[in-house]
């Protein structure tokens, strides 16, 4: 039988040996999980790497015809996961509606604006033929002046105003003469000066013509020729001439005129009139005078002046103007 003291002394031995075997076991155990963890984490991290990259990079084409195409270029995060949406193979036909939509839009917007302006230059440098004067539809365009006329602000206010008396100009001459009259033939009618009234002031002997210049009389486009302007005022500025010569007639000797603005053709227009005072030639010289004048808007703003001599030629005897002229 074994001692008790020989069963002692062993005990020791076996546990430092039982510890050696549990430490190459265990070691045997690592060395057997290291080698097949690792294939399996390598590959793992491959993955989880190449997905990784999948997001920024697309992954290389199999086929040759998408192996020609570069790959896109990302400058954003934004941009990368814009890309990252899926689109469908085809194109859908929602954006080809909106596409046509705005063409059509843009082309209505186009051809109306080319109309619009087409149109109106067309008005302009080619207007629609205006009826000649004296005929049947000129007169109905100046009845319906007349009518225009007498209902202006300016119009109302002097035929109340008992200071002031008015009459239509030219009234006084025959009617087979005002064809041969070159503001009443030629440049007569609603092309022309479509249509005269004269309003007179008994106690200052002012005069204002109301007057109607016709698109015809332009020589820009819109805007009246500045020979008609000077036609109309040298006859609007010679009735106070006219009406303080005892022989009722005279001629023009000198005409000066300051154009200042321009002035429209198809409109409305006044012209004041007054004999100078305290000039040469005044009013007690019954054989020449100096008249000045304005050609004004219906609001009182000048954009013409004028000032003209009238003198009663001596070698020449011409016709008297009675009455309303």
């Amino acid at each position: 039988m074994v001692s008790t003291r020989t069963i002692r002394a062993v005990a020791p031995l076996q546990q430092q040996l039982q510890r050696t075997q549990a430490q190459s076991s265990r070691r045997c155990i690592d060395g057997l999980r290291r080698s097949y963890t690792t294939p399996i984490q390598q590959h793992s991290r491959q993955v989880s790497h190449a997905q990784s990259r999948c997001y920024s990079t697309p992954p290389p084409s199999t086929t040759s015809s998408e192996a020609q195409i570069p790959p896109p270029r990302f400058t954003n995060l934004r941009s990368q996961l814009k890309n990252s949406v899926s689109r469908p193979s085809s194109p859908s036909q929602q954006p080809k509606k909106r596409q046509s939509g705005r063409t059509l839009i843009y082309a209505t917007t186009f051809l109306v604006i080319g109309m619009t302006v087409g149109t109106y230059s067309s008005a302009i440098l080619a207007p629609a033929a205006l009826p000649l004067p004296f005929s049947k539809e000129d007169l109905h365009h100046t009845n319906t002046l007349r009518q225009t006329m007498h209902a202006l602000p300016l119009a109302v206010h002097l035929a109340n105003d008992p200071h002031w008396e008015s009459w239509d100009a030219y009234t006084s001459l025959p009617p087979e003469s005002l064809p041969h009259r070159l503001t009443t033939g030629p440049m007569g009618g609603i092309r022309g000066i479509g249509y005269q009234h004269v309003f007179a002031n008994r106690e200052t002997g002012e005069y204002i013509v109301l007057v109607w210049l016709g698109k015809a009389l332009a020589g820009w486009p819109g805007v009246v020729h500045g020979g008609c302007i000077a036609t109309v005022l040298d006859e609007c500025l010679g009735r106070p001439a006219l009406s303080k010569f005892d022989e009722r007639s005279g001629v023009t000797a000198r005409l000066e005129i300051q154009y200042k603005k321009p002035v429209l053709s198809g409109g409305w227009w006044l012209v004041r009139s007054k004999v100078e005072e305290n000039t040469e030639g005044s009013v007690e010289n019954r054989n020449k005078t100096w008249v000045t004048g304005t050609l004004e808007d219906l609001d009182g703003n000048v954009y013409v002046g004028a000032r003209a001599l009238y003198v009663v030629p001596k070698t020449i005897k011409l016709k008297s103007l009675h009455g309303k002229f």
